[in-house]
């Protein structure tokens, strides 16, 4: 008997390691699974559907239903069945058996599975299956609800699956369910099902450092959310919920008007609230003399919330690829191609890249009044992240702008876009003044340029936007260039002319920093590329000359501040000097090489912004694991790789271009401050 008995333990053993494969993904908006077949349970489930008279000996009474089967089939698929049949229960020798702890569907399903191997399970029954197949132990069932609840876990549903994950003890599923709610974290809490978990949970989340959340405000309100769905019975939750707040990275003046304005934190019953409320307030003023005596100490801040300093680069001439440079973790992030535009101009202002106008890919070169825009916090588009190969960020059209045209300038002021100038193809050069409205997504005219002009520079500087130097025609040769500079004053919707540079450029690159506007390079007037640099200050209204750039080719389009510093991408030819780009060292007033500032060299081919992003939103795009092969893909190079060197920078100080001496000995800049 004991033999026997181990003999049926190792077939049990063998059908539990059984796996169903998936074999029709369409059915009734399931997943049919399928196990080994048999010739012998295909006749047992003819003689089944035929009930006692096809040999039927067992009778299951569930909810007042009955469904036939045979003793030895129920206990060949299901230890709780054999385990009843062979134990001497008086259940064992009974007609009718009566279940009450599954429902009939999902019992007839599992009968339906014991006969023939297969079984359908969707989202409608996938509970009432788990639930019956843990009953009746049938792993290879429970194993396929698992592997169906682990495969439609959403941002709708994550909450409900964690629930029934703990529910059965699956350990696996519940740390994907786990993972999945602290990586959208800032998501998950707007759906339906937030509002319905417990205290215990929403405690056990919002207490962990590696939620995913773009600000510290979101905690506050998810919690002030879920009290407020029932603040009769969850009001005294409040006090102690608070506590997992990271208060040391909540704004004072947020602080200030929650405690003003939320009745919840209003009143003798929120005395413990207010108090660790002003606590925190205090926490965000450095005190040298008392802070160490503080009994509580604010919690460490979420590492999701980190601000990093990243550069984005959108491809320029035939280039339709876009990347996002996180420059704190030196790692390549891929944002998604750009289907239509070519050569646009670039804004990031807030969370959103815009490109505006160029041309299209298939048009050759006639402009375009196209507008597309990038939100990088654009929650919704999470939605669609599941499917493969879909980038979890998509551009998305804006309305267009009015005149179509190139060679135009781009700014940002107040929240709002300004495209400037450019080449029409009709009237040539065009002083036209467009004003986008995100908020409407609307242009509107402005005050036109005093100087019809082209491929100029453009900076905002304290409240203003500057369009500085370009040029009358669209090519680099012939026309006037113009060392003229225009501010505008969106109080008076006017330009007005401010001191000229000392020479005239177009094309130049400009970046505002330290409260001033340097001016970089550009072309000249016989139209070759210039060396000459010169800063505004728009204080005195005053230009001055600084140190010449020391090659007399630059890529000086893509002007960016990096550590703190003005930094200029280098033309490819420039790769002999080992180097990749040029920074500037205020305090000597030199040019000072850097090998690296980015995942390649060919970076000089993208237009470049730099801004700061929190982790939460960097960790939705894709890495590029090699990166050099992924800025190659679209344009060969024959350059020889850097030179490697342990010193991975030198200093130039000289006004002279041509220079070639490499001993020119600086003091060390001490602009170590935050990048941006």
């Amino acid at each position: 008997m004991a033999a026997a008995a181990g003999n049926v333990a190792n077939l049990f053993e063998q059908q539990d390691k059984e796996k169903l494969l998936e074999f029709n993904l369409n059915v009734s908006g399931g997943t049919r699974f399928k196990g080994t077949a048999s010739g012998a349970l295909s006749l047992l489930n003819k003689l089944r559907l035929e009930g006692e008279a096809g040999f039927c000996d067992v009778i299951l009474e569930v909810e007042d239903k009955q469904l036939t089967s045979h003793r030895c089939v129920l206990a060949a698929n299901s230890q709780f069945f054999y385990t009843m049949f062979s134990c001497g229960m008086k259940e064992s020798n009974q007609k009718v058996l009566n279940l009450q702890s599954v429902s009939f569907n999902a019992m007839s399903l599992m009968l339906d599975y014991f006969y023939t191997r297969e079984i359908v399970v969707n989202d409608e029954n996938v509970l009432d299956l788990l639930n019956a197949s843990s009953f009746l132990l049938v792993s290879p069932v429970k194993n396929a609800c698992l592997q169906l609840l682990c495969k439609r876990l959403s941002i709708e549903n994550c909450f409900s699956v964690l629930q029934v994950a703990e529910q059965f003890g699956e350990e696996l599923l519940s740390q994907k369910a786990n993972s999945y709610i602290k990586t959208n974290f800032s998501v998950v809490v707007n759906n339906e099902e937030f509002v319905g978990i417990s205290e215990k949970v929403l405690a056990r989340f919002i207490a962990l450092d590696d939620i995913q959340v773009e600000k510290e405000e979101e905690v506050y309100q998810a919690v002030m959310k879920w009290v407020k769905h029932d603040a009769e019975n969850r009001g005294p939750a409040l006090p102690k919920l608070l506590e997992h707040l990271r208060t040391g990275s909540l704004p004072k003046r947020f602080l200030e008007l929650e405690m003003t304005s939320e009745p919840l934190l209003i009143g003798a019953k929120s005395q413990p609230v207010k108090k660790r409320h002003k606590r925190a307030i205090r926490w965000g003023k450095p005190r040298k003399a008392k802070a160490a005596t503080l009994k509580s100490e604010p919690r460490k801040l979420r590492p999701s919330t980190e601000l990093h300093n990243i550069m984005i680069g959108v491809g320029a001439k035939n280039c339709r690829k876009a990347f996002c440079y996180d420059l704190d973790k030196k790692e390549t992030l891929l944002l998604p191609d750009m289907s239509l535009q070519c050569h646009p101009q670039v804004a990031i202002f807030g969370r959103t890249l815009y490109l505006v106008g160029g041309y299209l890919f298939s048009s050759g070169s006639d402009p375009v009044k196209r507008v597309s825009a990038l939100c990088f916090d654009d929650v919704k588009q999470l939605r669609s992240s599941v499917n493969v190969g879909v980038h979890p960020l998509q551009w998305k059209a804006k309305a267009p702008f009015n005149d179509a045209r190139t060679k135009a300038s781009l700014a940002e002021l107040n929240g709002q876009l300004y495209y400037i100038g450019g080449w029409n193809a009709e009237i040539g050069c065009c002083g036209t003044v467009e004003c986008y409205n995100p908020e409407v997504d609307r242009w509107d005219y402005c005050a036109s340029l005093n100087n019809a002009r082209c491929k100029s520079g453009s900076v905002t500087a304290k409240g203003h936007i500057y369009i500085v130097g370009g040029g009358s025609t669209l090519g680099d040769f012939g026309g006037s260039i113009f060392s003229s500079v225009e501010k505008y004053n969106p109080d008076e919707d006017s330009w007005s002319l401010v001191a000229p540079m000392n020479e005239a450029r177009s094309h130049p690159g400009c970046v505002y920093h330290h409260d001033k506007i340097f001016v970089i390079g550009g072309t000249d007037s016989s139209g070759f590329p210039t060396t000459s640099c010169e800063v505004y200050s728009p204080i005195i209204n005053e230009w001055n000359a600084i140190s010449q750039l020391p090659y007399p080719c630059c890529g000086v389009n893509n002007v960016i501040v990096v550590k703190n510093q003005v930094t200029v991408p280098l033309a490819e030819e420039t790769s002999v000097f080992s180097c990749n780009a040029l920074k500037y060292i205020q305090r000597s007033n030199t040019w000072q090489r850097v090998k690296d500032i980015g995942p390649s060299d060919k970076i000089v081919w993208y237009t470049l912004r730099t801004t700061q992003l929190p982790v939460v939103i960097l960790k939705r795009m894709p890495g590029e694991l090699f990166p050099y092969e992924y800025f190659n893909d679209w344009k060969d190079s024959d350059e020889e790789d850097f030179l490697d060197s342990s010193d991975n920078s030198s200093f130039f100080g000289w006004n002279s271009p041509f220079h070639d001496s490499d001993d020119f000995d600086v003091e060390s800049s001490d602009e170590d401050g935050l990048y941006f």
